[in-house]
């Protein structure tokens, strides 16, 4: 069957619970709808959310990609002259290109955080329009406490390593402007920048961890790290999003903590060279590779799924423009009427299930 890009008439529902009729996209063109209709996946809160949590994966990693590897080149990396402030190659290509990349980073990852704090929101939507907008309008919370949840930890300690690598880029930019250079020690910029660099790689690596536990869960923590050995992981999308985030958040610990071992190590030693391009360079493309994935899953997912982080027995329910089905505590799933779906949080992005994989599903007991 060849790959044609089609389109068809379909009809959605908002989140105030109107409904529109749409053409959406369908065969190959449907995975790159995130850049052909950018548009489309601002009509929901979290949607939105969801939309810019990819975008700073995928635009912050492509410009933490073009500073690691700028500073891999000779050329780049003798031009650096320390005190000229913004003047030479060096100084564009990877000071102030990688600083520009860790301001993106912390957006996304900042959202996700928010996001995990949302959790039942899409939910708790679906429920108010049921009974139509009586009552208090549910909030979309900024900042909550969930220690039970692995999206939770994983937006936090995502947070944390992105503030902190915001220090360090920030630092090692101001450093090469001469009145910034002379009003610290030494030991004040290697803490601001070397030291943040370290202690960050490491909060990278734990939340990747934490998405991969949060899709797999504690036995499958090492399947969703090295290889997918299981023939139903090769494909998934959701896999391959949680495993170049691990991989991302690995080399750039790898990273930090050479940084800090090796500190007198110049920009054009090679040795500096060879460890910016793998470490930093390699694990920027990780994360480039993880955001592109997240988009393509907004482009291809149902937009009115409910969050895969409910709990077991309600993350496949599905919510159809149609019908909208209520899973009450037993489990048992009663048919309520037709109201406004809402689309997966972000952290659903993370975490998938092999009965997602069945079309025509509408829920799963």
């Amino acid at each position: 069957m060849p790959v044609a890009a089609q389109s068809k008439p379909s009809t959605c529902v908002d989140q105030k619970g109107s409904g529109s009729t749409k053409r959406e996209l369908t065969g190959f063109l449907r995975a790159f709808d995130w850049v052909i209709r950018p548009w489309h996946y601002f009509n929901t809160i979290p949607r939105a959310v969801a939309y810019v949590i990819a975008g700073s994966g995928f635009y912050g990693g492509a410009l933490f990609v073009i500073g690691s590897f700028a500073g891999c080149s000779p050329a780049v990396a003798n031009s650096f002259v320390g005190g000229d402030g913004l003047r030479s190659q060096y100084d564009w290509l990877v000071l102030f290109i990688f600083m520009l990349g860790t301001y993106f980073f912390t957006v996304g990852c900042t959202l996700l955080f928010v996001d995990a704090n949302n959790a039942n929101y899409p939910a708790q939507m679906a429920a108010w329009n049921a009974n139509r907008r009586q009552g208090k309008r549910p909030r979309y919370h900024i900042i909550g406490f969930h220690p039970k949840s692995f999206a939770w930890w994983g937006g936090l300690s995502y947070t944390i390593g992105a503030v902190q690598y915001n220090i360090a880029a920030t630092t090692g930019l101001a450093d090469n402007f001469a009145r910034v250079h002379n009003s610290w020690s030494a030991d004040t910029f290697k803490w601001a920048s070397t030291v943040m660099y370290t202690w960050g790689g490491p909060f990278f690596m734990i939340s990747g961890c934490c998405y991969v536990l949060l899709d797999m869960g504690i036995p499958g923590l090492w399947l969703g790290t090295i290889l997918p050995f299981r023939k139903q992981d090769r494909f998934r999308l959701t896999w391959w999003t949680n495993w170049w985030n691990f991989w991302g958040g690995v080399l750039f610990c790898v990273g930090g903590v050479f940084l800090n071992y090796y500190p007198n190590i110049i920009p054009f030693h090679p040795t500096y060279q060879i460890e910016n391009g793998i470490n930093y360079g390699g694990g920027s493309f990780c994360f480039f590779m993880s955001g592109l994935l997240m988009y393509i899953q907004m482009s291809i997912r149902d937009e009115d799924t409910l969050p895969l982080s409910l709990p077991p027995q309600q993350r496949d329910s599905i919510s159809r423009p149609s019908i909208i089905e209520d899973v009450r505590p037993t489990g048992t799933i009663a048919s309520q009427p037709p109201t406004a779906s809402q689309p997966p949080l972000a952290s659903g992005l993370h975490r998938d299930d092999s009965a997602r994989a069945t079309k025509g599903a509408t829920s799963t007991q």
